[in-house]
């Protein structure tokens, strides 16, 4: 996952970023970028979490041992655990980001460095497909478990 699609697009839009942006980027747009990034990511993070709770709870034994068999449960939970912790810290920075962008408008700062919105950029960019990543090996999985009940059925 880290160096799968998300991470190869994530580097992609770095790179384009740091080609495009000015140095100096507005404060007031910083702040409205900071918060769709904060309001998306709170309601990915919230489905994400509820989504995972519903599939870690549902396996049986034989399912697990099965999954285990092929190798496929510890790659799924690996995959979670880190789409998980990507969206923590994406939303975290989205929300200091946000704080410090309103602090500064307080005080009437008129520009920050492109630095902080690459970087909101990029943990979006990557907690995104990760998250879609992630979602997709939760259908494989609900697609084996088919396969599984099938077979032993």
């Amino acid at each position: 996952m880290l160096l799968g699609a998300d991470g190869f697009v994530t580097l992609l839009l770095i790179i384009l970023l740091l080609g495009i942006t000015p140095t100096a980027f507005p404060v007031t747009a910083a702040k409205d970028i900071y918060s769709l990034s904060s309001s998306v990511l709170s309601i990915v993070f919230s489905v994400f979490t509820a989504s995972l709770a519903i599939i870690l709870s549902s396996p049986d034994d034989k399912f697990v041992r099965f999954l285990e068999a092929e190798g496929f449960y510890q790659d799924i939970l690996w995959g979670f655990v880190i789409t998980l912790a990507a969206l923590f810290v994406a939303l975290v920075y989205s929300i200091a980001a946000f704080s410090w962008t309103s602090y500064q408008l307080g005080n009437k700062v008129p520009h920050q460095h492109r630095v902080g919105i690459i970087v909101c950029a990029a943990l979006l960019c990557y907690a995104l497909g990760a998250t879609l990543t992630s979602a997709l090996s939760a259908i494989r999985y609900a697609r084996t478990r088919a396969q599984f009940l099938r077979a032993v059925a």
